[in-house]
């Protein structure tokens, strides 16, 4: 009796649409879709699960939240363009977002693009948490590692990088723009943003518009323009951004005015407990382009090149408190 017992129980949670784990391995000759997959001998051989040779065949199938999608140690090619393929609804909550993640400790290479734009993305009515941690982003032939582009008055929301390495960008590392003020909500924990962009100092490590965004306990380094720029010139209601607890140094590798840290272009964002360091840089920290009670604060600024902490003096900078701060070496 317990045997069909413990059968009708699993029937009964399949049912009900709880989450299940895939895996994306390009050692694979063809996909494992009836649950062979081997996570030991990487072959359709197992009953671990289904398995695709590409994330561009394994992200549409993250059909519930909580769905995780593993990803197997090795380089995968393929452009990730919402134009092209399906980015199924996301979870409601951080608890029950869908997860893409490297699997334990194999190293996966993401040598595509990742771009998403509002438009195109499946069910933007609701919340779409996503959560993309343990990858590197190489990607040397292409403008920026991940793009999120607002359409229609949307955008992909509260996502979560965390872990994620975004590097070699011809343009800009990681260029968030959803619409005006929208409330993007992402959250980007422990990344390493590094070598992106050219001869232009608008070309940046991470190029972030929106609202109730924080970037946290992650590097940013050797960028054309700005580590990280969090201000947009169309708009004055990008408001209540986090940026703390972050290494940036050896940005402004471009010629032409930029630093590391600029916040602005709303109210109450934030710049705190940051290190900002490297003698190629222009400014270390500005709070500009209508930034309205701004605050920086327990930040360190060091042999940068250039200014300090600058605030803006015309006009549209109102209410921002500096305080506790270090700068030593700065040349302004």
């Amino acid at each position: 009796m317990m045997r069909p017992l413990l059968f009708l129980i699993a029937l009964l949670f399949a049912r009900a649409g709880l989450s299940v784990t895939r895996y994306v391995d390009g050692n694979l000759s063809a996909d494992c879709t009836t649950g062979n997959y081997s996570i030991a001998n990487r072959t359709c051989t197992g009953t671990d699960g289904d398995a695709y040779r590409t994330l561009k065949l394994g992200i549409p199938t993250m059909t519930a939240a909580s769905d995780i999608l593993y990803v197997r140690a090795g380089t995968y090619s393929d452009n990730l363009y919402s134009t092209t393929m399906t980015f199924p609804r996301g979870g409601t909550s951080s608890g029950t977002a869908i997860v893409i993640s490297g699997y334990l400790s194999e190293v996966a290479t993401i040598t595509g693009e990742i771009a998403v734009y509002g438009d195109s993305f499946t069910d933007l009515t609701n919340p779409q948490y996503y959560r993309w941690q343990k990858f590197t982003i190489d990607v040397p032939s292409r403008e920026t590692c991940m793009s999120i582009i607002g359409q229609s008055g949307r955008a992909a929301q509260f996502w979560e990088l965390e872990d994620i390495t975004c590097k070699n960008a011809t343009k800009t590392g990681l260029k968030l723009l959803p619409p005006p003020g929208y409330n993007f909500g992402w959250t980007i924990t422990r990344a390493t943003v590094h070598n992106n962009g050219g001869t232009n100092p608008l070309e940046h490590g991470i190029y972030l518009v929106g609202a109730n965004t924080t970037i946290q306990d992650s590097t940013v380094h050797t960028n054309a323009g700005y580590g990280i720029h969090q201000f947009s010139s169309a708009s004055t209601v990008e408001n209540s951004n986090i940026i703390r607890r972050n290494l940036v140094y050896g940005n402004a590798t471009a010629v032409g005015t930029s630093g590391g840290i600029v916040i602005g272009s709303g109210t109450g964002n934030q710049a705190y407990n940051n290190i900002v360091r490297g003698s190629s840089q222009d400014i270390c920290i500005q709070v500009d382009f209508n930034s309205v009670n701004g605050k920086v604060y327990n930040n360190t600024c060091y042999n940068t090149g250039g200014d300090g902490i600058v605030v803006g003096s015309d006009g549209t900078n109102t209410g921002n408190e500096i305080k506790n701060n270090i700068v030593k070496g700065s040349t302004g």
